[in-house]
């Protein structure tokens, strides 16, 4: 009985670090798929782009306080230049503010030093959005008398000459009378949730212009 209680052990043993090694390489596969999804996502978006553009990841995030950067593991090597528009599939993500050899420093959206020349797509009103310094976006210089509405949604202009016109950048989730009673608040929410995502694209063309 002891002999058997013994082989038991040794037989629940390794059918638990067989299970384990399951698991983990089920878990592996299902992280392949993933990135496989995602890559696929960015390469067919980088495809129906009209202009020149490299994929990047994602290497590190700076969000301490008020600011919102990333670090991408594309550079001067790469084409990269300094003020560049980077995008994912699903809208804007920034611009790069500096480069290095093999990596960039991303401003992102949301950041209190970026602004972006935009128009709200239903209306064509013009306005800038604004980041709010943590995970939102400001809509501003527009009058309280211009057509905006909650869930409207918000492109770009194109009038920057860093970003193409047409981007999503996102949707009206809050409007208020300003202060001025001239102005309108609007808060606006970015069509990229940064927290969710590892690759982006980077626009090698510059200085574009609204025809």
């Amino acid at each position: 009985d002891y002999m058997f209680l013994i082989g038991l052990k040794d037989e629940n043993e390794y059918l638990t670090k067989a299970l384990l090694s399951v698991k983990e390489e089920n878990k592996r596969l299902k992280e392949e798929i993933k990135l496989s999804a995602r890559l696929r996502e960015i390469v067919d978006y980088k495809e129906a782009l009209p202009y020149s553009s490299t994929g990047a990841v994602i290497l590190g995030f700076n969000m301490e306080r008020w600011t919102r950067t990333v670090i991408i593991d594309k550079g001067l090597a790469d084409g990269i230049a300094k003020d560049r528009a980077v995008l994912s599939p699903y809208g804007v993500v920034g611009r790069t503010i500096g480069v290095n050899n093999n990596t960039s420093r991303v401003l992102l959206s949301t950041d209190l030093r970026s602004n972006i020349d935009v128009i709200v797509a239903r209306t064509r009103v013009k306005g800038v959005v604004e980041g709010n310094g943590t995970d939102g976006l400001v809509l501003k210089y527009i009058r309280q008398v211009d057509d905006v509405q909650v869930g409207d949604q918000i492109i770009t202009s194109g009038l920057s000459g860093i970003f193409p016109k047409g981007l999503i950048m996102g949707e009206v989730t809050k409007i208020e009378k300003g202060g001025d009673n001239f102005f309108t608040h609007i808060e606006v929410r970015p069509a990229v949730d940064i927290g969710r995502i590892e690759e982006v694209l980077v626009v090698k063309e510059s200085e574009f212009f609204v025809e």
